[in-house]
């Protein structure tokens, strides 16, 4: 089923929503983070893989964060917060 990955059982609310990896980026204290979604629907950062939004944001943040209004993607020409996709 879409969004479980194989063999573990977790829930990856973003999987087989983008065709191909896509950029995320957010701003935070004059700073700019940027990230990746992947097709499969893990977040990279800096190296490392992240099953949700929230996890990756609070890394960069260093608190827990609401991840689908931190971080925002490319659509057309705007750049709109990553809660959009589950729209």
């Amino acid at each position: 089923r879409a969004g479980w990955r194989a063999g573990v059982g977790t829930l990856l609310v973003l999987a087989g929503l983008v065709e191909r990896s896509v950029r995320l980026v957010a701003n935070y204290k004059g700073e700019r983070y940027i990230a990746s979604l992947r097709r499969d629907g893990h977040i990279s950062y800096k190296g490392k893989l992240y099953d949700s939004p929230s996890s990756v944001a609070k890394v960069v943040i260093g608190r827990a964060a609401n991840g689908w209004h931190f971080w925002t993607y490319r659509k057309g020409k705007e750049w709109v917060r990553l809660a959009e996709l589950r729209r």
